[in-house]
């Protein structure tokens, strides 16, 4: 296999030996809403200390609620093995997939699954998500926000045996009367649909850290209007 698990005793050496990890994937090519390819740049030169948003509301909302629309995901499909991931209460340490090859190339999954007809591994992503616009609403109308998009193109990258991933999103509408509703969507990407995409993000992360980040030389920032 092209990478390794690593267990990681602590967050904070989680967050020493991450290095390109999920959410950094849009950002270097521009498609994260939140960073931008010059901060991902300075995150890993050691420029910028990322902020902590461990105590926003909605982050922790969607961190309690994993575990959930995890086990709630395991009741409804029984054609898969469902492979929780790694914590420090439980078990001592977290999980961290490696490429050996490119070892800047790093993914750490909400879950890994296996289909127990096929035997075919897969990955499992967890999203919860406030929908209060119209705008928002369409980012989730059959496919997932483009940042998303990439960071399962590059959780693809470093687990090259993951033959499909499903996205399990918890959306939480409101309306203008308080009729808030909650839906569960499922999103199944196979490999063989999408390698070409896969392709193209490893090339670029590639690029920007081995011209850019090894180099310590500055990207170009590109704005967003």
């Amino acid at each position: 296999m092209k990478y390794k698990k690593i267990h990681l005793k602590s967050h904070s050496d989680w967050l020493k030996h991450r290095v390109i990890g999920g959410s950094d994937a849009a950002a270097i090519i521009n498609l994260n809403p939140y960073k931008t390819n010059l901060d991902v740049y300075k995150k890993l030169v050691g420029e910028l200390v990322e902020k902590d948003i461990s105590n926003n509301e909605f982050v922790k909302y969607g961190k309690e609620a994993e575990e959930h629309i995890r086990a709630l995901f395991t009741l409804a499909h029984k054609e898969y093995q469902v492979i929780k991931p790694k914590t420090i209460e439980e078990d001592g340490y977290i999980e961290m997939l490696v490429r050996k090859d490119k070892p800047y190339m790093t993914a750490t999954l909400d879950g890994e699954l296996i289909n127990l007809e096929t035997q075919e591994q897969g990955i499992l992503e967890i999203k919860t998500a406030s929908i209060s616009s119209h705008d928002k609403r369409e980012m989730w109308e059959n496919r997932v926000p483009q940042n998303y998009y990439c960071q399962l193109l590059h959780y693809f990258a470093v687990k090259e045996d993951a033959t499909f991933a499903i996205l399990v999103a918890e959306l939480t509408f409101h309306g203008r009367d308080n009729s808030d509703y909650v839906l569960r969507k499922y999103y199944y990407f196979d490999r063989k649909d999408i390698q070409e995409d896969i392709d193209y993000l490893e090339q670029e992360e590639t690029k920007f850290y081995e011209d850019y980040v090894s180099k310590k030389q500055e990207p170009v920032l590109v704005y967003k209007f």
